[in-house]
């Protein structure tokens, strides 16, 4: 004699045969029938229709034709960047091997890298306006100008010329001051 095995129903299953369908836990949310049954049943289409964020991480390999080459898991794949990310930051990115976050439903329908991720310190501004920060080494590079002022008084580095302005400018040296020029003039 063969035996048929059948599968008991679902919580879901046996509420939907008692007239209503089943919510977390086998508890009825709304009715199947009735004046509220339509209004609830759009309601749920509409959540069920949502779709929700989806977010993975990847390491960027550099810029391609139709984006960003990334690699996902070991997959090579193109992705574009969203608007808001700067891509120098992905090109720092690319040469550091840091790890970007991809939204997988960006706005227009494909995914878009939305960010970086932080593996180090940076140097920040506080609620005040303040830099403060220790360093061992420090260098800027400008190619056409470096400016540091305050309101009065600036030092601007300008292709091969160099200014110092200020109601007052002090030179110290602890022992000896060198002042180096083809011709030096003094008011």
């Amino acid at each position: 004699m063969a035996r048929t095995s059948k599968k008991a129903p679902s919580a879901r299953q046996r509420a939907t045969r008692a007239g209503s369908v089943a919510g977390v836990g086998g508890v009825a949310k709304r009715p199947v029938s009735g004046p509220g049954a339509a209004a609830s049943r759009r309601a749920s289409v509409a959540a069920s229709s949502v779709v929700a964020p989806s977010v993975s991480l990847a390491k960027v390999v550099g810029p391609a034709a139709a984006g960003w080459r990334v690699r996902m898991g070991g997959r090579p794949r193109i992705v574009a960047a969203d608007a808001s990310v700067d891509p120098a930051l992905l090109e720092d990115a690319a040469k550091s091997g840091a790890t970007v976050v991809i939204d997988e439903n960006a706005e227009g329908g494909g995914a878009a890298i939305v960010g970086v991720l932080a593996t180090s310190r940076a140097v920040t501004i506080d609620k005040n306006g303040v830099v403060d920060a220790r360093v061992k080494r420090f260098r800027i590079t400008a190619d056409e100008e470096a400016l540091l002022r305050t309101m009065t008084a600036f030092v601007r580095l300008k292709g091969d010329d160099a200014e110092v302005y200020g109601n007052e400018v002090v030179t110290r040296a602890r022992e000896l001051c060198r002042i180096f020029g083809r011709m030096i003039k003094l008011n």
